[in-house]
Parts: structure tokens; C-alpha cells; sequence
């Protein structure tokens, strides 16, 4: 039911023989009041974080997504095998040089010394371009951290340059330094995917939280304030006629029910004249029909 404010209320409730029904009193009317409160706040729901995050990845199908992220970590840890082996043989060489010219150190730093070199190369190039997208908040921390992941390549690019430029095979030289050059930076193209991926995400999980956060203040409002929403004094209107209707007894309320049932003009008039005697908090009903209220959420979850 729609109520519409006019222009001289008392008036136009003077029209009609509407006094001869009772009117609330004041614990009937708080009834109603109340009724209408909780209906405006059953009416809302509480947005839900989750449902909010998952709306944000699914634009593409899901199988989709998940074969090219499968594709890109079978083709980096084949590209990574053929690569370590490299960067192994080019390290072992240099670091056992190293410890024949040393007392102190031996085969077990030389193995020691293999594997971190394995982590700081191409698997460091890797962490840096994913702590690129988590961390880098700025542009200048940005390139800070692709600084260091091309570094980390280079660990990876110099060691196979150098295991092909010392140990040539001449009849197949150029597929020789095709795989140098091309192995090591699959690696580095896949964690730009990676890190493009995961920046792609992380944004979009970024704005759901934020529209989860204004949706969600929104309804802490309602609940605190449902005289603020839209349908608040439609549902206003809905509860103090159905108090007037248990309030009346025996012939009246038969008639109460028909004229409810028959007479449009005649809820609009009763319910306005239940707002003039009871709703003593506003200079009138116009006041309390045109006052600022909170528009729905309109939001696409």
C-alpha cells in the first residue's frame, strides 16, 4: 500500500466517517510500530562476504582457468628441469674450483652451495614476480622486486650461456643456443602469467571487500534505523491497520474489513489518522511521509 502525503491532511480525513471506528491506543500503536521495525529488518539481508568474493571469478569457466594454470606449471617445471641441469653443471664446476683451492671448505658446502643457487635462480625469479604482485603496493616497490626476479634469471640465463659457449655442439649450434636462451625465459614468461594472475585477483577480491563493506554498513543502518528505509512506512501503514482491525469488535469490525477490502481511500484516510494522533515526534504527516530516506541496495552480487 502506498501512502501519499496531501496537502491539508486534517482536512481530508474530515471527509469520511472514519472516527466512528476505534482508534489505537497507545500499547496497540507501539505494537504496531514495533511490528513494523522488525518486518523492515527481516526484509534485509545480511551480505555475506564470501558470496561477494566468489561473484568476482566467473568470467571465464572455471575449467578453463584451471587447465591454462595446470599447462603453465607443466610447461615452467619442464622448462625448469632442462634449465637446472645447466645452471647445476655450470655451478658445480665453478664452486668445486673453489673448494680444491680451499682447506676449509669441501664437497658438502659445494652440494650446500648447488641447491641455493638452484633456489635463487629461476625459483627465485619465481618468488619475486608472485611477492611482486602480493607486496608491491607502489610502482617503485614494483620495480624493485621485477629488479631482483630479472636478476635471479640472469643466475639461470649465465649459467646455460656459459655451459653452451664452453661445450659447442657444431652441427647443431643454433638449436644448442635456442635452448639456452629459450628454456630459462619460459621460465621467466610463466611468472609474469603468474604474477599477473594473482595481481588480477588479488584486485578483484579488493573490490568485492569493498563492496561487501558498503552493503554491510548499509545494513547495520537498517537494523539500527528501519525508520529509514524506503518501505518503512508502507510496512508502518500495513501494521497499524492490521491493529485496528483486532481492535475493533463485533459489527465494526465486519465493517472494518469490508471498507478495507473495497476502499482504497478509506486505509489511506485511517492510517493518516492514526499518524496524526500517535507520531507526536514530527510537526505533521507530510513531515513524517517526505523525510530523507535510504534508497535499496542496488548492488550485482
Amino acid at each position: 500500500m502506498t501512502i501519499q502525503a496531501r496537502n491539508s491532511p486534517k482536512q481530508w480525513i474530515a471527509q469520511a466517517d472514519i472516527h466512528q471506528f476505534t482508534s489505537l491506543t497507545h500499547d496497540r500503536w507501539v505494537k504496531a510500530y514495533e511490528r513494523a521495525r522488525q518486518l523492515v529488518r527481516a526484509s534485509q539481508s545480511m551480505p555475506v562476504l564470501e558470496y561477494y568474493i566468489q561473484s568476482n571469478h566467473h568470467h571465464y569457466p572455471r575449467w578453463l582457468v584451471t587447465s591454462i594454470a595446470v599447462a603453465l606449471g607443466v610447461l615452467a617445471l619442464g622448462a625448469l628441469f632442462v634449465s637446472a641441469g645447466k645452471q647445476i653443471a655450470a655451478a658445480d664446476i665453478v664452486l668445486s674450483n673453489v673448494a680444491e683451492h680451499s682447506e676449509r671448505i669441501g664437497q658438502a658446502w659445494v652440494s650446500i652451495s648447488l641447491i641455493v643457487l638452484l633456489l635463487v635462480g629461476e625459483i627465485g625469479a619465481l618468488v619475486f614476480a608472485v611477492a611482486s604482485a602480493i607486496f608491491g603496493r607502489t610502482k617503485i616497490s614494483r620495480l624493485v622486486f621485477r629488479a631482483f626476479m630479472f636478476a635471479s634469471s640472469l643466475v639461470a640465463i649465465l649459467a646455460n650461456v656459459s655451459m653452451t659457449y664452453v661445450y659447442r655442439v657444431t652441427h647443431l649450434e643454433l638449436f644448442q643456443w635456442f635452448v639456452t636462451i629459450f628454456a630459462p625465459c619460459v621460465v621467466l614468461g610463466v611468472g609474469f602469467v603468474g604474477e599477473n594472475i594473482l595481481l588480477t585477483y588479488l584486485e578483484q577480491r579488493a573490490d568485492a571487500i569493498t563492496r561487501w563493506k558498503k552493503d554491510f554498513e548499509h545494513y547495520q543502518l537498517i537494523q539500527r534505523e528501519p525508520e529509514k528505509h524506503e518501505s518503512w512506512a508502507r510496512n508502518l501503514a500495513v501494521c497499524i491497520l492490521q491493529e485496528l482491525q483486532s481492535s475493533q469488535t463485533g459489527q465494526l469490525r465486519k465493517q472494518f474489513k469490508e471498507l478495507l477490502n473495497t476502499d482504497p481511500s478509506f486505509r489511506e484516510r485511517i492510517v493518516l489518522r492514526e499518524m496524526e494522533l500517535h507520531l507526536s515526534s514530527y510537526g505533521s504527516v507530510e513531515e513524517f511521509l517526505t523525510r530523507p530516506t535510504i534508497p535499496p541496495l542496488n548492488h550485482q552480487i
